[in-house]
């Protein structure tokens, strides 16, 4: 942020994009909340219902890391960095489930978490700090 409290530019296009995989977590968690409703007929929709609480809650401590970020957008570069393992275990972890739209939502935040580690010297340098 410069001195007036605005966001430079790789600080918006990080916040964007981790608010893109916010919002596809957002479909995801709606698909998996019809598709378990509709699957509790035929006994295995609970294990989807269980995976949408458990998006829900992601989902929920995304929205405030993102509003932390817009604050403070060099803890970003912090998150993204304690955050890129366990992207990359969720990936597998919905391959080998069939979860496609949670590889999609993965791939996204990955993406996230790659702009902003590449970029973080410039996200660092416009809130007027040094990169760590």
């Amino acid at each position: 942020m410069d001195g007036r409290g605005t966001l430079g530019a790789c600080s918006k296009k990080a916040i964007n994009l981790w608010t893109a995989s916010m919002v596809v977590w957002i479909f995801v968690i709606v698909y998996q909340v019809i598709v378990g409703l509709i699957a509790l007929m035929v006994c295995y929709g609970g294990s989807m219902l269980l995976c949408a609480v458990w998006n829900i809650v992601v989902t929920i401590i995304m929205m405030s890391n993102i509003g932390k970020f817009k604050r403070n957008p060099p803890i970003m570069v912090s998150f993204s960095s304690n955050q890129k393992v366990t992207t990359i275990i969720f990936i597998f972890i919905n391959l080998f489930l069939g979860g496609v739209l949670g590889v999609v939502g993965n791939i996204l935040e990955l993406v996230a978490i790659e702009y902003t580690l590449n970029h973080s010297r410039e996200i660092y340098a416009e809130c007027g700090l040094m990169p760590r």
